[in-house]
């Protein structure tokens, strides 16, 4: 029985909405990268583009969270005209000089330090980008079980995690503007209860009746501490959460959905 348990993804094919959900959710790998922008940025996770002929004139960079913020900006009003590149690493903030360290949530070191530094700083000497922006879920940087590291000794992160990150994040933005560009920083979303509605579709099988199950459930409690110490640094920042005071995170009517997983945007949430 286990084994056909295990074939059948726990019975999920009882759930044909569960199915239908899944089928809509999913995120396919040219949406995470496409051979032309590998080629040409020599990346090996997170690579799209917008006009692979053209060099970029903005830069999106970042992990998961950057890449499902793509698909809004390229439709994005004050971008038009803009060629914009998305380059990054899952579960890698790009957080240029720091070296992130064992990961406790992922139980690795993803290597981020050394598989992205020179990628970033790369991209930012050799084009002429006008604009940086940054994103990356938060949750690994403000876990205290975690270590990241200044290569320059420069900051402390064992001294105060927040003002280590803040400043970080004044410190590349002064690289930026060395080189002619603006940091934009942007909000990452706040976190929903995706999978608690998911069981719940599974054993139901109705929209309706797991209505209340799909909510929001926040960010880690010191993000917006961090964004306010960011913005009195003199830090932009780009105001994504509230959406969610006008959009439902799903709409069953319309048959519109915010929210691919617990904490990622489907395409149609991104360009909200």
């Amino acid at each position: 029985m286990s084994l056909i348990i295990i074939k059948t993804d726990g019975f999920s094919y009882r759930s044909q909405i569960l199915l239908d959900l899944r089928e809509y959710t999913a995120w396919s790998p040219k949406d995470n990268i496409t051979p032309d922008c590998q080629e040409l940025f020599d990346t090996d996770q997170y690579c799209l583009i917008k006009d692979p002929e053209s060099q970029p004139s903005s830069v999106l960079i970042g992990d998961s969270h950057a890449n499902h913020f793509y698909f809004g900006l390229i439709h994005a009003h004050s971008l038009v005209g803009d060629n914009l590149l998305m380059i990054g690493a899952g579960g890698c903030p790009p957080l240029l000089g720091i070296k992130q360290g064992f990961a406790h949530r992922y139980g690795i070191d993803l290597r981020c330090y050394e598989r992205m530094e020179s990628t970033y700083k790369g991209l930012i000497e050799k084009t002429k980008v006008k604009r940086v922006f940054i994103s990356f879920e938060e949750e690994t940087l403000l876990d205290l079980n975690n270590s990241p590291v200044d290569v320059t000794n420069e900051i402390d992160f064992k001294k105060n995690r927040l003002e280590a990150l803040v400043d970080t994040v004044t410190r590349m933005q002064d690289f930026f503007e060395s080189h002619g560009a603006t940091l934009i920083f942007i909000e990452d979303m706040p976190n929903v209860s995706f999978d608690i509605w998911e069981r719940c579709l599974w054993q139901k099988n109705s929209f309706s009746r797991c209505a209340g199950f799909l909510e929001i459930t926040g960010n880690h409690r010191l993000y917006q501490s961090f964004l306010d110490r960011l913005s009195e640094s003199g830090v932009s920042i780009l105001r994504t959460s509230h959406v969610l005071d006008k959009v439902e995170i799903f709409n069953e009517e319309q048959k519109k959905l915010m929210y691919r997983d617990g904490h990622h945007l489907t395409k149609l949430g991104s360009k909200k």
